[in-house]
């Protein structure tokens, strides 16, 4: 599976999938998307692990014509990425909501059709840049297969928990 081929059927048909139905976990995946969007922007930072998530975060956010808009809001990256992915909660005083953006107020609202329909272009702006990562195949490096699993992800899938 391709880099391409990722992005289209995680990120633009799964996670859009729950955007109707379950808009907190879609949240949640969108803003660690936001950072995987990041690392397409430069091939080189694809493998470097000594690039900083925050950084990689907002390059995505400041690149993606779609997402600069929330280029303004303080913290994003600590607010709604690191809440989210290492406590399932944002930080500060922002607001998930289900609709549209209130991006002007004291307190700010980001809605998730909105936030999502951003997303998915970032992310076909993403499948559209030539930088030749895009083509890069996930399988060779990552023992990523197609049905979604990944090295020990796919050992505990089938191990049972009693």
């Amino acid at each position: 599976m391709t880099v391409n081929e990722f992005i289209k059927r995680y990120f633009i048909e799964e996670i859009g999938s729950l955007v109707e139905l379950h808009p907190f976990i879609a949240f949640t995946l969108i803003s660690i998307g936001i950072e995987f969007l990041g690392k397409c922007l430069n091939s080189n930072k694809w493998d470097d692990r000594r690039e900083k998530s925050g950084d990689i975060f907002n390059d995505a956010i400041k690149s993606y014509a779609t997402l600069t808009k929330y280029s303004s809001i303080p913290l994003l990256y600590e607010n709604l990425r690191c809440g989210l992915a290492h406590k399932f909660m944002v930080n500060g005083t922002l607001i998930l909501g289900p609709e549209q953006n209130d991006l002007t107020s004291a307190i700010i609202t980001i809605g998730c059709k909105e936030f999502y329909a951003d997303f998915k272009q970032a992310c076909l702006d993403a499948i559209s840049n030539t930088n030749g990562l895009i083509k890069k195949n996930l399988s060779d490096q990552y023992d990523f297969e197609v049905d979604g699993y990944t090295g020990s992800t796919k050992v505990a899938s089938v191990t049972t928990i009693e």
